[in-house]
């Protein structure tokens, strides 16, 4: 059989559009285009001519045979472009591309640590021509100039140059077959190339109708020069991108979505028993924290991760339920869980072209960047009701559980890699209204203040936030980064260095900036394997209107008046002393109730 397949495949090129190799079918013998009868027999399983059953096997055989037969393969099969010099023609705008390489059009500097020669300045025309040509192989910055190209050009406009340097021009003094192998194979390759990237990375581009149909342009030549990459391609694009002109598909509803409202009878049940979730491994005196010692391994995030939702019925005496209340009756590792799945979907839901032009600094803010200031604005909310949640509570001994409470919320927030919620939790601490409270604070035991220092030094705003870009840095996804500081490397990134050069764009900046988006969007794609509880959430969601902060230091002030050290009587010591004791029986209480029911 193998013999008298071999016998149909044959040197010459198909005049149909593939311009492919000419096969003979097995059964029938009439010549016929290879794509063209695979196509088919893929399709129904028959010949397209006599529309007979032919066996897999010998397609397979043909196939095989065909692959280094190609008089355009060069010897290196059936992948290779089928091109003839009498059908190319070279796009009309092409002579665009067609510019000299000068001082005036393109300049390099040097990567810091690789000592790799990248592109500092150059026109915009000039950047693609060298990014899609053979002598190129910087395929990061490749990437990072799909990911923030509004900077520089429209998508429309991106695409348009893309679909015109797919054909490129051939230049006088080199033969046909040398621009074939050196200049148009490798550059139709590498906008493929940047047309993935640009599916994968920012598919939402695609949403606008007139850049789909560009892409349909692009797509039809690719077709027609390389099918087996073009099927890759449009496997892709089905599975990434809606066409503007089809409906939206049904999403899957979303946390913010779902109904959190709650009666406090659900809490409490008629009987006025307290919901406890449990806390594996939980202490009321955590150890020491270093950044090396306490980065989150995979093991340890797994062991959180595996704990089912459970909750629990524990009764308390009265003057417990009193303060353990609302948002107190969950486990701090239940409310760091909760906040970080939020946190996680607001994050996700921002796209890209919100972090650029600093967009969020505009008056129309609103429309250039809604999804981030959603999430800042959620971050200033945890700030407030972590204030809120302590002043609300007469006694100095309820606050004092209140702050420990809120230290080991944060504690959770840093091993899930949580660091724009931790960094919220603590500067909620860290507020005027609440650190001035030294009574409250003054009943933690030495151990707790120390985990607060501790946590609270890795938030510092020393030297550009050092050690908390440090965390960020070692931890893997999922994670999610303090936003401040990515919004102000970008402004920093932004005014530092200038736009332009005479004609020329500064790609070092777009670059840099990438650089910043790429990383951010990496840890937008990770997700959390926790289970949604719509009843913890439901404290950090509220919508009821922030106090500002005069308002939180006189209700601060109010509790607990400003005086000296001096100014405390013996009497005031000794209930001093009275609080102590009972903070340590709230904290234990609340701890031994977690344990007894994990």
């Amino acid at each position: 059989m193998k013999k008298f397949v071999s016998s149909m495949v044959h040197l010459k090129i198909s005049t149909c559009e593939h311009h492919s190799k000419v096969i003979h079918c097995p059964v029938c013998g009439e010549s016929i285009c290879l794509m063209c009868f695979e196509q088919s027999v893929e399709v129904n399983g028959r010949c397209p001519l006599c529309k007979q059953l032919i066996p897999t096997h010998d397609l397979k055989q043909i196939k095989n045979l065909a692959s280094g037969m190609s008089p355009y393969s060069m010897g290196k099969g059936c992948d290779s472009p089928r091109i003839k010099e009498s059908d190319y023609h070279a796009s009309p705008q092409s002579f665009v591309f067609d510019i000299p390489t000068t001082n005036k059009t393109i300049t390099f500097t040097y990567e810091k640590g690789s000592g790799s020669q990248i592109i500092r300045y150059a026109t915009l025309e000039k950047c693609l021509q060298f990014i899609t040509s053979c002598d190129s192989s910087d395929i990061f910055f490749s990437e990072c100039f799909i990911l923030v190209h509004p900077l520089v050009v429209s998508s429309s406009k991106l695409m348009e140059l893309l679909i015109i340097r797919f054909n490129p021009t051939h230049p006088q003094g080199i033969s046909f077959e040398t621009f074939l192998h050196k200049v148009l194979i490798p550059t139709r390759l590498k906008v493929m190339g940047l047309l993935r990237m640009w599916i994968q990375n920012r598919k939402f581009d695609f949403e606008n109708e007139k850049l789909y149909e560009q892409l349909d342009g692009l797509m039809k030549k690719i077709w027609a020069f390389k099918p087996n990459l073009a099927h890759a391609i449009q496997v892709q694009i089905d599975k990434e991108i809606e066409s503007p002109k089809e409906p939206k598909l049904m999403k899957q509803k979303s946390i913010s979505s779902i109904d959190c409202s709650i009666s406090p009878r659900e809490y409490f049940g008629t009987n006025s028993t307290l919901s406890i979730r449990s806390c594996q491994g939980y202490e009321s005196k955590v150890p020491s924290i270093s950044i090396k010692s306490d980065r989150y391994s995979k093991s340890s995030f797994s062991s959180l991760s595996r704990k089912k939702i459970q909750w629990f019925i524990t009764d308390f005496n009265e003057e417990i339920q009193s303060i353990i209340h609302t948002l107190f009756c969950f486990s701090p590792l239940d409310c760091a869980k909760q906040l970080t799945l939020k946190q996680m979907e607001l994050l996700q839901k921002i796209e890209l072209d919100e972090f650029l032009k600093q967009g969020w600094m505009k008056k129309e803010k609103e429309n250039l960047a809604p999804n981030l200031l959603k999430m800042v604005r959620f971050s200033n909310n945890i700030i407030n009701v972590v204030q809120k949640k302590i002043l609300e509570l007469e006694q100095n001994y309820e606050r004092a559980f209140a702050i420990r409470y809120f230290i080991s919320v944060a504690h959770y927030l840093k091993q899930l890699n949580n660091f724009d919620g931790m960094k919220a939790v603590l500067a909620g601490l860290e507020s005027c209204s609440i650190y001035r409270l030294k009574e409250s604070w003054g009943l933690l035991s030495i151990d707790e203040i120390n985990l607060f220092k501790q946590l609270d030094s890795l938030i510092s705003p020393d030297n550009n936030f050092c050690k908390m870009r440090e965390l960020v840095k070692l931890a893997s996804p999922p994670s999610i980064p303090f936003i401040g500081s990515i919004l102000t490397d970008l402004v920093y990134t932004d005014d530092g260095n200038k736009s332009n050069e005479g004609k020329m764009i500064n790609f070092y900046k777009v670059r840099s900036i990438g650089i910043i988006l790429m990383d951010l969007q990496t840890r937008q794609k990770a997700t959390y394997p926790f289970t949604l509880v719509p009843k913890v959430l439901k404290f950090w969601c509220c919508n009821e209107k922030s106090i500002n902060e005069n308002e939180l230091f006189n209700l601060s002030q109010e509790l607990e008046p400003t005086q000296t050290q001096s100014e405390i009587s013996k009497e005031k010591k000794k209930i001093l002393e009275k609080s102590s004791k009972r903070y340590e029986f709230l904290w234990k209480s609340f701890t031994k109730a977690v344990h007894e029911k994990e």
